[in-house]
């Protein structure tokens, strides 16, 4: 086996397109040297990691456009848009749970897995046309449930495909290029969904869908998925690791007929071989319930799949709680607070070294240390408390150590998880089949993964910091001047409580910090800590964006003193005094104090 990826299937395609310079006469490639091509390694990782690019593409060019197409298309109310985007990410979820062990099991005991990631992209693209078409809920809801369950076929066959192709030796690299398709696909996804929905619209975005998923069904059917792999119990190389106490043997050994050098597909041997060789690392019988109970008993199966339910529980709860973060404590729009995950994102796109170590030095010890780097920088991210430069810098420098150390885990777990299976596999060949568990054993990966990006977001809904309470503790007019009243409020802040951004109308107000230290800034100034004793001014129309206390230890009070004309006071009572931002109204009026 060579140290690199050998991709002479690649050097063919470019060599036939090119040709050679010293002649205008482009010899045609032989059906031998096509069909090398069609069943190359190569071939078959670029039509399996575009296939996973596509369904995370789908899943996340969905996001930004739904809260505009659904009123304008489906005729939803607005109010009820929120609780249709959560039924409609909820449907494809459980269907991709649910389907990827249903699949997993069907796709262990089909002769070979190619026919099955065809019909799985077909499905995607059906899902995909009905989506792009529907005009009714009903519809979008039959489009994501199928979509989900595409979803689930494309990843147990496809990740299984790459076990047969490059077995246990470069197995972690391969799943790292797939993690590399899934990083591209997740950053590019909901950037080019809202953009092209700005400024083309929804059927733009509806065909860019369509045109990739068609891509992958080209792919998939140009692809040949090779006998000898397919058929043959477990991967077509699976080399001996440093440390195993047993040899691998492989149908290719059994048969004598060598062990590939490269990753290119060795020859088949006769049928009546093939049967013999099968016969005799099966029993001679096959079982057709499913094995999951088996691969559940395997400690090493259970330690990766918590792996998976781990990554994805931080993946996907910090998914959601870092907008809210930087909207809260930082006030960042929607776009900053996008970019802010390329910081996060960025160092998924070396995943191929991390599957390449994982590969060298075995699974086991690579995800724990990548858990292990991860760690330190998670529980220093509580340490980000102000709206200040050093604390955005320090932010998104967390983030990247955080993407850092999780990078390592995917293609580690994945590898430990397809190797567990094949072990099994060797165990137990009576109760696997003649196809072996290598579906089934993704099959759980796919479960793990969505059980944590279930359980992720619960951590999202709670509340990020507690509010303020208001207390009222005078009105009065003032007596040279009746048209003017003065109104005073004590603001109470629990440890780490924090005002949304708020104004005051046409109030002018002194805040005084009775107790505690309290962080304000006004519009676009800086961040400024106000210890007890201490007060500042804002004028009428001021934008008061920060108001938090700035200890998550001690409480904080302080009285706010306005001065406002009579009239708006008796027109509009007392919630004239504090105005919360639009985007915040909702959720933090629920939690304020009531103001008598």
């Amino acid at each position: 086996m060579t140290d690199h990826l050998h991709i002479s299937g690649l050097k063919d395609i470019i060599y036939y397109c090119h040709g050679p310079h010293e002649t205008h006469d482009k010899e045609l490639p032989s059906p031998s040297q096509v069909s090398r091509i069609r069943s190359s390694a190569s071939l078959v990782l670029v039509a399996v990691c575009v296939a996973l690019f596509n369904d995370v593409f789908l899943f996340g060019t969905i996001i930004p456009v739904l809260p505009f197409a659904l009123p304008r298309r489906i005729d939803i109310d607005d109010e009820d848009v929120q609780v249709w985007i959560s039924v409609i990410l909820a449907l494809y979820g459980g269907a991709l749970l649910v389907g990827a062990l249903i699949f997993g099991w069907i796709g262990d005991r089909l002769p070979r897995r190619h026919p099955i990631f065809l019909f799985g992209l077909l499905l995607l693209l059906i899902a995909t046309v009905i989506l792009s078409t529907a005009r009714h809920i009903a519809v979008l809801v039959v489009g994501r449930l199928l979509q989900g369950f595409g979803a689930a076929i494309v990843w147990t066959s496809g990740l299984g495909l790459l076990t047969d192709i490059f077995g246990r030796e470069r197995y972690g690299e391969a799943v790292g290029y797939a993690q590399t398709s899934v990083s591209i696909g997740t950053t590019s996804a909901p950037l080019l969904g809202g953009l092209v929905y700005s400024q083309v619209g929804y059927h733009a975005v509806s065909a860019m869908s369509i045109s990739t998923v068609t891509l992958s069904v080209v792919l998939a059917l140009i692809m040949v998925e090779h006998k000898g792999k397919s058929e043959s119990n477990g991967p077509a190389v699976m080399p001996k690791f440093a440390g195993d106490d047993e040899q691998t043997v492989t149908a290719e050994e059994v048969s004598d007929v060598g062990s590939p050098t490269t990753m290119e597909p060795v020859p088949e041997p006769p049928d009546e071989q093939t049967a013999l060789v099968r016969k005799s690392m099966t029993g001679g019988k096959s079982s057709n319930r499913p094995t999951y109970s088996l691969l559940l008993q395997s400690g090493r199966v259970l330690a990766a799949m918590g792996g998976l339910f781990t990554y994805s529980f931080v993946v996907v709860s910090f998914e959601g709680m870092i907008p809210m973060f930087v909207k809260d404590n930082f006030h960042w729009d929607s776009t900053r607070a996008a970019l802010i995950f390329l910081s996060w994102i960025i160092p998924g796109f070396f995943a191929p070294i991390a599957g390449k170590a994982s590969d060298r030095f075995g699974p086991r010890w690579i995800a724990v240390g990548g858990f292990l780097f991860a760690a330190p920088p998670l529980f220093c991210m509580r340490f980000i408390t102000q709206d200040s430069s050093l604390h955005k810098v320090l932010l998104c420098g967390l983030l990247t150590l955080v993407g850092i150390g999780l990078v390592w885990v995917i293609p580690s777990c994945l590898s430990d998880l397809s190797a567990a299976a094949v072990d099994l596999e060797r165990e137990h060949s009576k109760d696997f089949g003649d196809r072996g568990a290598s579906s089934q054993a993704f099959g759980l990966f796919i479960f793990s993964y969505s059980c944590g990006s279930l359980v992720g977001p619960t951590v999202h809904a709670l509340p990020s910091r507690p509010a303020q309470t208001i207390v009222p503790t005078f009105t009065y007019k003032l007596a040279d001047d009746p048209t003017l009243s003065v109104v005073g409020l004590r603001v109470e802040y629990p440890p780490n409580g924090s005002t949304p951004p708020h104004r005051h109308g046409t109030a002018s107000v002194i805040g005084y910090v009775i107790s505690g230290s309290v962080l304000s800034a006004m519009n676009d100034g800086e961040a400024k800590v106000y210890k007890a004793g201490e007060s500042w001014y804002e004028a009428p129309g001021c934008w008061h964006r920060i108001s938090d206390n700035n200890s998550d230890m001690e409480p904080a009070v302080l009285h706010a003193t306005f001065v406002i004309k009579t009239a708006v006071l008796e027109a509009e009572g007392p919630d004239v005094l504090v105005k919360i931002d639009d985007e915040y109204r909702e959720g933090a009026m629920e939690q304020m104090g009531r103001m008598q």
